[in-house]
């Protein structure tokens, strides 16, 4: 099923008003909720092609495209679950395939991609296999290989009385270039996005709720195409210029 994602970049000082300002029509997400500090740490690396294919259709607006990453969430336990993930926009909306695999076995599928014998099947995830074979079909179709880590703490609501309604406060984005799967938990050598500002998003799939749509209003929100992978990528190009040795082209970075 596809959604919408609004998303919007808020100076980090408004955070605690915001947070106050949503909490009457919000119920925590229960990944979140049972965390000490009310977070979780979410961890992405995101595949490309030599020629920065995902990248450069971003940039040009393309209106049918698919970001390849790997998701992880905090920190690896003996039966950890991570994820391949695809996901794509058609104009507006968004869909996600997910295809769920034990931590421990990720190296083996990569190298042999034998989704039957990793792929575990799921009530949540009863198309896993499926979503597993796409991914491959996306990586193997298009010469993809790992390029950036990014990760992030993200605070995670639902609507009270709409649970299809999502949002989220991603904070403290950081990103490492790597060709390496295999870091996808590690913290060392990563470099902070954002010096002063969290990335808020909305996500649904009709329309906004009124007492949403006054939240944006009073905040003064703008609603922004920030994408964490396209900012991470051209900050970790511009500090590391012929890394990986993909295309040589320049990417343009925003101060922020």
């Amino acid at each position: 099923m596809f959604r919408y994602e609004f998303k919007y970049l808020v100076p980090f000082n408004r955070i605690d008003t915001l947070r106050r300002r949503i909490v009457p029509f919000v119920q925590e997400d229960k990944f979140a909720g049972r965390r000490a500090d009310h977070q979780y740490v979410v961890r992405s690396i995101y595949y490309e092609t030599t020629g920065y294919r995902s990248y450069v259709e971003k940039l040009a607006g393309i209106e049918r495209r698919v970001k390849v990453r790997i998701r992880g969430y905090n920190r690896p336990e003996p039966e950890s679950s991570v994820f391949l993930e695809l996901k794509r926009k058609h104009g507006p909306f968004i869909r996600k395939n997910r295809a769920p695999v034990l931590w421990s076995e990720l190296p083996d599928l990569l190298r042999d991609r034998d989704v039957e014998r990793h792929v575990r099947v799921r009530r949540a995830f009863e198309l896993g296999k499926e979503d597993a074979r796409q991914f491959f079909y996306q990586v193997i179709g298009k010469g993809m290989s790992p390029a950036i880590l990014i990760a992030y703490e993200r605070e995670a609501y639902f609507a009270t009385f709409d649970r299809r309604i999502r949002l989220t406060f991603d904070k403290h984005i950081r990103f490492r270039l790597t060709q390496d799967p295999g870091i996808l938990f590690e913290e060392r050598s990563l470099t902070p996005l954002f010096r002063s500002h969290f990335v808020f998003e909305v996500k649904f799939y009709d329309s906004l709720p009124e007492w949403l749509v006054d939240v944006i209003s009073e905040f003064s929100l703008q609603r922004q195409a920030v994408s964490k992978y396209t900012l991470s990528l051209e900050r970790a190009r511009a500090l590391h210029p012929g890394r990986h040795g993909r295309d040589k082209s320049s990417l343009l970075l925003p101060a922020w």
